[in-house]
Protein backbone atom coordinates (compact mmCIF):
# COMPACT_ATOMS: atom_id res chain seq x y z
CA UNK A 1 0.00 0.00 0.00
CA UNK A 2 1.46 3.34 -1.15
CA UNK A 3 1.88 6.04 1.85
CA UNK A 4 3.05 9.55 1.80
CA UNK A 5 4.91 10.98 5.07
CA UNK A 6 7.26 13.79 6.20
CA UNK A 7 10.75 12.77 5.75
CA UNK A 8 12.63 12.00 8.78
CA UNK A 9 15.98 11.28 9.71
CA UNK A 10 15.79 8.05 9.52
CA UNK A 11 14.95 8.27 5.56
CA UNK A 12 18.68 10.00 4.94
CA UNK A 13 20.26 6.39 3.78
CA UNK A 14 17.43 5.84 1.11
CA UNK A 15 17.40 9.60 0.05
CA UNK A 16 21.29 9.65 -0.60
CA UNK A 17 20.47 6.20 -2.06
CA UNK A 18 18.18 7.59 -4.79
CA UNK A 19 20.23 10.97 -5.06
CA UNK A 20 23.33 8.48 -6.42
CA UNK A 21 20.41 7.20 -8.74
CA UNK A 22 19.34 10.28 -9.96
CA UNK A 23 22.71 11.47 -10.25
CA UNK A 24 23.71 8.22 -13.03
CA UNK A 25 20.12 8.01 -14.50
CA UNK A 26 20.08 11.87 -15.26
CA UNK A 27 22.49 14.60 -14.63
CA UNK A 28 25.58 12.27 -15.27
CA UNK A 29 25.62 13.38 -19.08
CA UNK A 30 25.96 17.14 -17.89
CA UNK A 31 28.97 16.55 -15.98
CA UNK A 32 27.88 17.17 -12.90
CA UNK A 33 28.25 15.28 -9.63
CA UNK A 34 27.42 14.87 -5.85
CA UNK A 35 30.05 14.87 -3.08
CA UNK A 36 28.51 12.71 -0.59
CA UNK A 37 30.00 15.21 1.94
CA UNK A 38 27.77 17.95 0.43
CA UNK A 39 24.59 15.90 0.49
CA UNK A 40 24.48 14.55 3.62
CA UNK A 41 25.62 18.61 5.07
CA UNK A 42 22.57 19.66 3.05
CA UNK A 43 19.92 16.70 3.64
CA UNK A 44 18.86 18.49 7.23
CA UNK A 45 18.16 21.36 5.71
CA UNK A 46 15.82 19.87 3.51
CA UNK A 47 14.24 17.74 5.92
CA UNK A 48 11.34 20.43 7.01
CA UNK A 49 10.10 20.73 3.31
CA UNK A 50 10.39 17.07 2.22
CA UNK A 51 8.28 14.26 1.96
CA UNK A 52 8.52 10.36 1.46
CA UNK A 53 6.07 7.95 -0.48
CA UNK A 54 6.73 4.36 0.74
CA UNK A 55 4.92 1.17 -0.15
CA UNK A 56 4.57 -1.08 3.04
CA UNK A 57 7.45 1.20 5.25
CA UNK A 58 9.38 1.02 2.19
CA UNK A 59 10.79 4.43 0.82
CA UNK A 60 10.36 4.18 -2.69
CA UNK A 61 10.46 8.36 -3.52
CA UNK A 62 11.01 11.34 -2.33
CA UNK A 63 10.53 14.89 -2.81
CA UNK A 64 12.80 17.63 -1.48
CA UNK A 65 12.99 21.34 -1.85
CA UNK A 66 13.61 24.27 0.73
CA UNK A 67 11.43 27.35 1.51
CA UNK A 68 12.45 30.74 0.01
CA UNK A 69 11.27 34.39 -0.80
CA UNK A 70 10.63 35.08 -4.32
CA UNK A 71 13.71 38.51 -4.73
CA UNK A 72 10.55 40.66 -6.64
CA UNK A 73 7.82 40.25 -4.97
CA UNK A 74 8.61 38.30 -1.59
CA UNK A 75 6.25 35.72 -1.62
CA UNK A 76 6.73 32.74 -0.11
CA UNK A 77 7.88 29.93 -2.94
CA UNK A 78 8.97 26.02 -2.62
CA UNK A 79 11.92 24.75 -4.79
CA UNK A 80 12.48 21.65 -5.46
CA UNK A 81 16.08 20.22 -5.34
CA UNK A 82 15.06 16.55 -5.75
CA UNK A 83 12.15 14.78 -6.71
CA UNK A 84 12.87 11.26 -7.22
CA UNK A 85 10.60 7.70 -7.44
CA UNK A 86 12.23 4.86 -8.34
CA UNK A 87 11.18 3.44 -12.01
CA UNK A 88 9.33 0.66 -11.04
CA UNK A 89 6.65 2.97 -8.79
CA UNK A 90 6.87 6.01 -11.61
CA UNK A 91 3.06 5.79 -11.94
CA UNK A 92 2.61 7.02 -8.76
CA UNK A 93 4.60 10.30 -8.99
CA UNK A 94 1.91 12.32 -9.57
CA UNK A 95 0.26 11.39 -5.84
CA UNK A 96 3.64 12.30 -4.30
CA UNK A 97 3.68 15.85 -6.44
CA UNK A 98 0.00 16.11 -5.27
CA UNK A 99 0.65 15.27 -1.31
CA UNK A 100 3.35 18.07 -1.44
CA UNK A 101 1.32 20.58 -3.53
CA UNK A 102 -1.24 20.06 -0.27
CA UNK A 103 1.08 20.59 2.19
CA UNK A 104 2.42 23.27 0.65
CA UNK A 105 -0.95 24.86 0.72
CA UNK A 106 -0.91 23.59 4.70
CA UNK A 107 2.41 25.56 5.05
CA UNK A 108 0.99 29.19 3.41
CA UNK A 109 3.53 28.45 0.92
CA UNK A 110 2.14 31.02 -2.49
CA UNK A 111 3.62 28.79 -5.37
CA UNK A 112 5.83 25.88 -5.66
CA UNK A 113 8.88 25.57 -8.42
CA UNK A 114 9.83 22.11 -9.69
CA UNK A 115 13.13 21.98 -12.14
CA UNK A 116 13.53 19.56 -14.38
CA UNK A 117 17.04 18.28 -16.59
CA UNK A 118 16.30 19.16 -20.56
CA UNK A 119 16.95 15.48 -21.43
CA UNK A 120 14.16 13.35 -19.39
CA UNK A 121 11.01 14.58 -20.88
CA UNK A 122 10.14 15.87 -17.27
CA UNK A 123 8.74 18.71 -18.54
CA UNK A 124 5.55 16.96 -20.42
CA UNK A 125 4.46 15.54 -17.40
CA UNK A 126 4.86 18.87 -15.58
CA UNK A 127 2.42 20.87 -17.96
CA UNK A 128 0.20 17.77 -17.91
CA UNK A 129 -0.75 18.50 -14.04
CA UNK A 130 -0.80 22.78 -14.45
CA UNK A 131 3.08 23.89 -14.13
CA UNK A 132 3.88 26.16 -16.20
CA UNK A 133 7.22 26.71 -18.08
CA UNK A 134 9.54 29.15 -16.03
CA UNK A 135 12.94 29.54 -17.32
CA UNK A 136 15.48 27.30 -18.94
CA UNK A 137 19.14 27.31 -18.23
CA UNK A 138 22.11 26.22 -20.32
CA UNK A 139 25.72 24.32 -18.76
CA UNK A 140 29.12 24.45 -20.36
CA UNK A 141 31.63 23.19 -18.80
CA UNK A 142 34.65 24.34 -19.07
CA UNK A 143 38.36 22.90 -19.30
CA UNK A 144 40.10 22.90 -15.78
CA UNK A 145 37.24 24.25 -13.98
Amino acid sequence: MITIRQAMVEDYPKVAEFVKSFQQEVIDSFGLWCDDKVLWAIMPKLKDYSLVMLDDNKVVGVIAGFVTRYHLNNSCIFQEVLFYVKPEYRRYSIKLLKALEKKCKDWNINQVIMAYFGNNGVGKFYEQHGYRFLEAHFIKNLEGG
